[in-house]
Formats: C-alpha cells, sequence, structure tokens
C-alpha cells in the first residue's frame, strides 16, 4: 500500500483544478476573425470563432495575423470537404 503525505495529495489536486480551469476557459474564449474583404459600405465583417475551431484555423492557413487582426483566408462556417488537408509544416 503506497501512503502518501498530505501535501502531495493537496499538491495532485491543484494541478487538476488548474487543469480544468484551463479547458474551460479555452471553450469558453472566442477570437473575432475578419473577413478578407469589407462589405459595401467599407464595414469590416466578422466571424467569431471558438478556440478549438481556431486551432484548425491557424494550423492550416485559415486564419492570418494582419497588422493587429486575424483575417480569414477561408470561411470558417463552410462545411469540410471531407478530405484531409496537408500540414503546412
Amino acid at each position: 500500500m503506497i501512503v502518501r503525505k498530505p501535501s502531495s495529495l493537496a499538491a495532485a489536486i491543484l494541478v487538476l483544478l488548474v487543469a480544468v480551469a484551463f479547458l474551460a476557459i479555452g471553450m469558453l474564449r472566442s477570437f473575432k476573425v475578419y473577413d478578407a474583404k469589407a462589405d459595401d459600405f467599407g464595414v469590416q465583417v466578422f466571424t467569431r470563432v471558438p478556440e478549438y475551431k481556431m486551432v484548425y484555423l491557424a494550423t492550416y492557413s485559415g486564419a492570418e495575423r494582419q497588422k493587429d487582426k486575424l483575417v480569414s483566408t477561408e470561411d470558417p462556417n463552410a462545411p469540410s470537404t471531407g478530405g484531409k488537408k496537408a500540414c503546412p509544416t
């Protein structure tokens, strides 16, 4: 039988709670991704993209940082083509 100190058990619980907090924050956080073109009146149109989709968009060149904004190079709401894209790295 393994006997653990209460301090190591408390540290393990703290690490677990921090990990769960980071996952919850990641699920709730979203980013504004602007369309590459402005609409007819010159207004920048954006879409809110959750962080889990942002990882995919940024990995496969679907969103690029231009100056201070994230700009979409593809439609983030379009259905996937079903095939896998080659990783750019």
